[in-house]
């Protein structure tokens, strides 16, 4: 495998994932396929389309049964199998891997003790990589992720937010006068305390850390203004408190969303979206949220010297 390859993992078989992974291969630019290699199970991949012209496959759990629609412990284990091989890989000899949707339940059903991709480069990296969502211009990251509301107040402490975004400019490659927007947490960004404390004891004082560092960094503004202002303020990027702040309304007004991982030793992107089961194997699926996904990783493989 040669430095700056495309490892594209399949997802869940059971799902629309290895349809969507050759498809959006066949549509990508000659020099992308010859970077790609696949990963799966290669019966299943030549089921979706795959031939040996089009890029090379790492076979993975030859006798899988396809189930297509199901929720299943075995679709899981290869669809981990999938991911956690090119992420080996991809670790060894500087490169990108593009994940196609897995099923949570279905890892869960195969016992896999990760709650998704996230959880797993934690563990498997012993890092703690930051959550990002890309469209056009508008490029947003998560200070929390995959964790339950009610969490999420005593995860926003000051030196976490300001690791984050230093983690984030550095691995995307923003320059310190990049601007970035900030999110607050309560409706109204707090009112001043009377309607929640975090941005007065957590988020401004990071701010204020943060220009003290140098950052041009700006807020907070309640979630609704950071879109509105993105363009206006010419923002290079905007940061987000937890999962549904920035994923809600940016799934309602942005298409073919890519989402990324930063602080890795390699790149790694998805498409926004999941498995979509009701429509698996039904020739049915929408592949522009791949097709950016492989672009865009691409792109960034390109600025790599």
């Amino acid at each position: 495998m040669k430095s700056g390859s495309l490892l594209i993992s399949c997802g869940d078989p059971n799902g629309i994932g290895p349809e969507i992974s050759v498809k959006a291969l066949q549509k990508s630019s000659l020099d992308i396929r010859k970077r790609s290699i696949l990963i799966g199970p290669e019966k299943i991949l030549k089921k979706a389309g795959w031939t040996p012209s089009l890029a090379p496959i790492l076979n993975v759990s030859e006798n899988f049964l396809l189930k297509p629609g199901k929720v299943d412990a075995s679709a899981g284990l290869v669809s981990f199998k999938s991911f956690s091989l090119a992420c080996k890989l991809a670790s060894k000899n500087f490169a990108a891997v593009i994940s196609a949707p897995i099923s949570k339940e279905a890892w869960i059903k195969a016992n896999i003790p990760y709650m998704g991709h996230t959880a797993y480069l934690k563990f498997a990296f012993k890092r703690d990589p930051v959550m990002s969502f890309h469209c056009g211009d508008f490029n947003a990251f998560l200070i929390t992720e995959h964790i339950p509301i009610k969490e999420v107040s005593s995860r926003l402490d000051k030196d976490n937010i300001v690791l984050r975004v230093k983690t984030f400019a550095s691995s995307f490659n923003l320059k310190k006068n990049a601007r970035i927007l900030f999110c607050g947490f309560n409706p109204h960004c707090g009112e001043n305390g009377k309607l929640g404390s975090e941005e007065l004891y957590k988020i401004k004082p990071a701010i204020n850390s943060l220009k003290k560092l140098g950052f041009d960094v700006l807020g907070p503004f309640n979630p609704e203004d950071v879109f509105l202002k993105y363009s206006k303020l010419r923002a290079s990027a905007a940061v987000f408190m937890y999962h549904d702040q920035l994923l809600a309304p940016m799934r309602l007004f942005f298409k073919n969303i890519v989402h990324a991982t930063w602080g890795l030793p390699f790149i790694r992107t998805s498409p926004a979206h999941g498995t979509a089961f009701d429509i698996a194997w039904k020739n049915k699926a929408d592949i522009s949220g791949m097709l950016a996904a492989v672009n865009f990783a691409y792109q960034r493989l390109k600025r790599i010297p």
